[in-house]
């Protein structure tokens, strides 16, 4: 609710300051403390709008073949939570009460891509990974649970005064190219005790009917690479694999049974900039976050 309050708006109307006889303050009255009420405006319809936003679609795999279908069955898991199965989500719900029972480390790495790891990029995929911690950490105390975020991944080459053009940079963006070096020495550079991985490629959407992002197989080769050494460096368990190609993730789940599932960007119903005037009246955080028209997408950026 917290997170949907931001993009969305806190959805208060009414709002009267009343002292503890119950009469309204007067706004004249200004700095008398008193209480606040108010009412959520249309309950019923947040909390539908919310649960969409949120929505982790679980899918079969076995008839659920290819990307496409993907998309004509679960037409805006791009958009909402994201979709898993129901044989991976209760992997994922067994990892967790393992590292409740046992009072023991939950461990997260997040790569794919230098944009995610706080090099640049924008809103939330800037700092991914510290975002995450800064959220979850103080939940996973609760449960008796040590959460670590792992990021890690080359920053931008061509910054670095290396020997790489603008061009070769470009192409080491696209498709998990940059962490194929992580990938050859997973256990040393990632860990051995890895419980989920997010792949999150900046360079190619995981929506892969996204002709404009879609990777080439090239980049389906290499992410295949880095999750099989992803797999084969658990010490004691294998880590659930959010992200990546499909057909690879999918491959995995019915062969090798892997927990999988791709994540979705929640930008589902978070109001759109139309027109740049009218961005400051939306949620600060929805201010030039979501933008579908050309003209405006340079401003958004």
């Amino acid at each position: 609710e917290a997170m949907f309050g931001v993009f969305v708006g806190l959805g208060i109307e009414n709002v009267t300051v009343s002292n503890d006889g119950g009469e309204e303050i007067e706004e004249s009255a200004g700095g008398e403390e008193g209480q606040v009420s108010g009412q959520i405006r249309d309950p019923n319809q947040r909390l539908h709008d919310r649960l969409q936003m949120f929505h982790l679609a679980e899918i079969d795999l076995a008839t659920v073949t290819t990307s496409e279908y993907l998309a004509l069955k679960e037409p805006h898991w791009h958009t909402k939570g994201g979709w898993t199965t129901q044989r991976s989500f209760d992997g994922l719900e067994r990892r967790l009460l393992h590292a409740m029972m046992t009072n023991g480390n939950f461990t997260i790495v997040i790569t794919g891509n230098w944009r995610n790891m706080g090099y640049g990029g924008n809103h939330v995929w800037q700092a991914m990974a510290g975002k995450m911690e800064v959220l979850l950490t103080e939940l996973f105390q609760r449960l008796g649970v040590t959460l670590a975020v792992r990021a890690v991944g080359l920053p931008p080459l061509e910054k670095e005064g290396l020997s790489v053009t603008p061009l070769e940079a470009a192409g080491l963006n696209v498709g998990g190219r940059e962490t194929l070096v992580h990938a050859m020495g997973w256990s040393s550079i990632l860990g051995g005790d890895v419980d989920m991985v997010i792949w999150e490629d900046d360079g190619v959407d995981d929506d892969e009917t996204n002709k404009e992002r879609k990777g080439d197989e090239f980049s389906a080769q290499l992410f295949d690479f880095f999750a099989r050494q992803a797999l084969l460096a658990g010490t004691s368990h294998l880590p659930f694999l959010w992200g990546g190609n499909f057909h690879v993730l999918r491959n995995l789940h019915q062969y090798a049974d892997v927990d999988v599932g791709q994540l979705g960007n929640g930008l589902f119903g978070v109001p759109e900039t139309t027109k740049e005037e009218l961005a400051y009246t939306l949620p600060w955080a929805s201010q030039y976050l979501k933008c579908e028209k050309d003209q405006l997408k340079t401003a958004c950026r």
